[in-house]
């Protein structure tokens, strides 16, 4: 509940400073379970004047795979609620497609295990083709997760993957500190 409430309001003070990103918040497995969850995600935000789209909340592959039944009403009442939904960590917990099919989410994370040396490993390229595919096909936004060299960088845009977060692209930073890291951000290095 800390998390998510610094989370939201360092993404208020970025919108006061006209920078409109989203900010995303891992939910446990426990709060996945949680009746009451959306309802006080939501009295969050408006307590803070923060649009719900601005809010992405990532559900670990694993929680959704091993309680689908528990967690899909809550991931629905989120998606209602006007919030994003992120599946994190994906390759790592076994979700079928059936199950995926029922998750109102907007973007599958590909968990980094799947993209590390998928750049030598065919099998490994071929899992993060099959995981980019399947974005596209459940209408999700594709992310990698944990890009860390010019390497990975090459292979996630040939593969023509959505997002990508990682090292390579930025450290972890202060919020404060993104205002100043996006107004110098260049392509240049990564291109």
């Amino acid at each position: 509940a800390i998390m998510l409430e610094k989370s939201i309001v360092q993404c208020r003070r970025w919108q006061g400073d006209s920078v409109n990103v989203p900010v995303s918040v891992n939910l446990s497995p426990d709060l996945l379970r949680d009746a009451g969850i959306a309802e006080r995600i939501e009295a969050k935000v408006l307590e803070h004047s923060l649009p719900a789209h601005r809010l992405i909340i990532e559900v670990p592959e694993a929680a959704i795979a091993h309680n689908i039944g528990e967690a899909l009403e809550n991931l629905v009442q989120l998606r209602v609620k006007g919030f994003g939904l992120a599946i994190d960590d994906f390759g790592t917990g076994h979700c079928d497609r059936d199950q995926l099919e029922r998750i109102p989410a907007n973007e599958l994370k590909i968990d980094r295990m799947v993209l590390a040396g998928a750049a030598h490993r065919p099998a490994l390229k071929a899992l993060m083709q099959q995981s980019i595919e399947l974005a596209r096909d459940l209408n999700f936004k594709a992310v990698a997760e944990g890009v860390e060299n010019q390497e990975e960088w090459d292979l996630v845009n040939e593969l023509g993957c959505d997002m990508a977060q990682g090292y390579f692209i930025a450290r972890p930073m202060a919020g404060d500190d993104l205002v100043a890291r996006l107004h110098a951000w260049t392509t240049a290095p990564f291109v």
